[in-house]
C-alpha cells in the first residue's frame, strides 16, 4: 500500500482515507475491488475466488 500511496496519483480506486485506515486497522489487512456490474463477479468474490484487484496493507 505504501508503493500505491507513493506513486500520489491524481485517481485511485479507492478513496485516501481507505488507504490510511487500513494501515492502522488491526483486523482487515486487504481489500478486494471488483466490477460488481460484470455478470457473476459478485458471486465468484463471495465463493472465494480472486476476482478483480487486491490492494493489501504493508
Amino acid at each position: 500500500m505504501a508503493e500505491l500511496k507513493a506513486l500520489d496519483l491524481n485517481d485511485v480506486v479507492v478513496e485516501r482515507p481507505v488507504l490510511d485506515m487500513m494501515e492502522t486497522a488491526k483486523n482487515m489487512r486487504s481489500i478486494q475491488v471488483i466490477n460488481g456490474l460484470e455478470p457473476g463477479n459478485l458471486t465468484r468474490a463471495l465463493n472465494g475466488e480472486e476476482v478483480g484487484t487486491i490492494i493489501y496493507a504493508d
